[in-house]
């Protein structure tokens, strides 16, 4: 069976049974007549081949306990057995079963293994239970099962014993076998403060056992009397009951599959309280419901199922108190042997947080002027990434991340702006002519020439050699570009003074205006220097262009 079609067995199992119920019940009701009983024995070994077919498949794989799932499994197989043969006579030889017939040593072959499981599982599990409480519990269990069924089955017989006959007490031996594996489950149960089997499983297994044993004793109390029919609602319930171990043991087997352990050991305080009590309510009722007129019968029996609450409460109260002394000993006992491991701890851990502190000291000293040189060699390097080493403007990378900020602030705000390119002229021949020395001075002149005639919130920067680039921010028109480009020639009006000499410099300008001659950076980079390379070679004043007059001699 592989996982997909287990999975779905799992989930689908209790609507099968359901639907078995179901079907078998109205069958039961709205059939009659001899293909009512052919139909009703065909369901039945239908719901026994079912439960024998998952408890097969549990003794395969189940890992705990599985003696007792063996035991099981030839209770229920004898069972069908049984309803085989049974059908054999009723279905296919028509006639009454004879009363020595294979079936009814099958049937009581059945509740002798229902009662072995129950042995087999007391064997398994001894040495887990309270000898107090297991006496308390066998003595309430064996007095309430032992008056059920003198009450139930017992009580008219009995007188007869002495002319029963080999039928009669094989009936009377199969409902002893059941009610002693009913009582022996209960019993190995209820005594523990942990639980044998997962709750789903301990629920289906006490059902089944307990609807079969009841079914058993109502058939043989028919029997004695000539009443039973067969296809009755009482075969019914044997067939829900052993459903119900079947599917019991399934579940125990995907549960240890899925990692779900077969014990739930309890936490020592819910142990000491568990009680199991409620159990005892249920043949309590059933003695107050048979028996209800017998006042004093039914205060026995109920003051015997209170003095169990209160006996049960009390021993397992003592036990959890025992077991808190003893453990409080041994944390008693292990605390003072922490205790001086922790002082010794202590001592070694001061000497560590001594040294430790002593360490960070030094780190932070070392951090500290580490950190100081950092600071100043980034702030070095932020200066040669951002700024031009001779003349101390801002360089071209600087510029053009300026450019961006300018035109996105542009775009928003529907601003003007302009853009400068200024180169120096005849610059090779100042340099060829006085040095380069000299021809470095020039341009830290006009550098600062440049700066002082621009206005606040313009932008310079060096490009690059002698050309210079400048943004002009917050023009109304494009002809506004003119006085500033005209003040920046007037600024070099007068000659430069560098070393004794008298150095006369003219500058050629180019423009460009955002957004009339280009609305992003290449375009209007483009269009400044065109017009810069057009203002050089030309003598002619153009708006265009953004000149003034220009001078391009220079004297010593």
């Amino acid at each position: 069976m592989n996982k997909a079609s287990e999975f779905n067995l799992y989930s689908a199992l209790p609507l099968m049974i359901a639907m078995y119920v179901t079907s078998y019940l109205a069958w039961l009701l709205f059939s009659s007549g001899e293909a009512g009983m052919v139909v009703g024995d065909f369901f039945s070994l239908a719901g026994d081949a079912g439960a024998l077919a998952l408890l097969v498949y549990a003794c395969r794989h189940v890992k705990h306990n599985k003696a007792y799932w063996l035991m099981m499994m030839l209770s229920v197989l004898f069972f069908f057995l049984g309803d085989a043969v049974w059908v054999y006579h009723e279905v296919l030889m028509r006639q009454e079963i004879p009363e020595w017939s294979t079936s009814y040593i099958f049937y009581s072959l059945n509740s002798l293994f229902l009662m072995l499981s129950t042995i087999i599982l007391a064997f398994k599990e001894k040495g887990k239970w309270d000898s107090l409480q297991l006496l308390m519990d066998s003595i309430t269990v064996l007095c309430i099962f032992t008056y059920i069924s003198w009450l139930l089955f017992f009580k008219g017989i009995l007188p007869s014993l002495k002319i029963m006959s080999a039928s009669e007490w094989r009936t009377v031996i199969s409902v002893m076998l059941d009610f002693i594996a009913l009582s022996g489950f209960l019993i190995l149960t209820v005594s523990r403060s942990d639980s044998i089997f997962p709750r789903r499983v301990y629920f289906l297994l006490l059902s089944g056992i307990a609807i079969f044993c009841v079914a058993d004793a109502v058939y043989y109390h028919q029997v004695l009397r000539d009443s039973y029919m067969s296809s009755n609602i009482v075969d019914l319930f044997w067939y829900i009951s052993v459903l119900l171990i079947g599917a019991s043991g399934y579940y125990m087997q995907h549960m240890e599959k899925g990692g779900v352990h077969h014990v739930h050991i309890a936490d020592a305080e819910m142990a000491a309280v568990k009680d199991h009590t409620w159990i005892m309510l249920i043949p309590l009722g059933v003695i107050f419901i048979t028996n209800y007129r017998d006042f004093k019968t039914i205060a026995f029996f109920s003051g015997l199922v209170l003095l169990h609450h209160l006996m049960t409460r009390h021993i397992k109260i003592s036990a959890q108190n025992a077991k808190l002394l003893v453990h409080q000993k041994e944390l008693n006992n292990s605390l003072k042997v922490r205790m001086e491991e922790t002082n010794q701890l202590n001592e070694q851990l001061c000497e560590k947080i001594r040294e430790i502190h002593h360490l960070n000291e030094n780190l932070e000293l070392m951090i500290a002027e580490r950190t100081y040189e950092l600071k100043a060699k980034n702030a070095k390097l932020d200066i040669l990434a951002n700024c031009d080493p001779l003349t101390c403007l801002p360089n071209r990378r600087n510029f053009l991340r300026s450019l961006d900020s300018y035109l996105s602030r542009a775009e928003v705000s529907k601003e003007r702006f302009a853009l400068l390119f200024i180169d120096i002229d005849r610059f090779k021949e100042i340099n060829d002519t006085y040095g380069h020395s000299v021809g470095d001075k020039v341009l830290v002149q006009a550098s600062k020439r440049m700066s002082m005639s621009l206005r606040s919130g313009d932008f310079i920067a060096r490009h690059g050699g002698d050309e210079f680039i400048a943004i002009i921010d917050r023009l109304y028109e494009k002809d506004d570009i003119l006085p500033v480009i005209k003040r920046i020639r007037e600024s070099f009006e007068l000659p430069l003074k560098i070393e004794g000499h008298r150095i006369q410099i003219g500058l050629s300008v180019g423009a460009a205006v955002y957004p009339y001659d280009g609305t992003d950076k290449i375009s209007l980079l483009k269009c400044a220097d065109s017009n810069m390379y057009l203002d050089k070679f030309t003598e002619v004043d153009d708006v265009s262009i953004g000149l003034q007059q220009r001078t391009t001699d220079f004297s010593s």
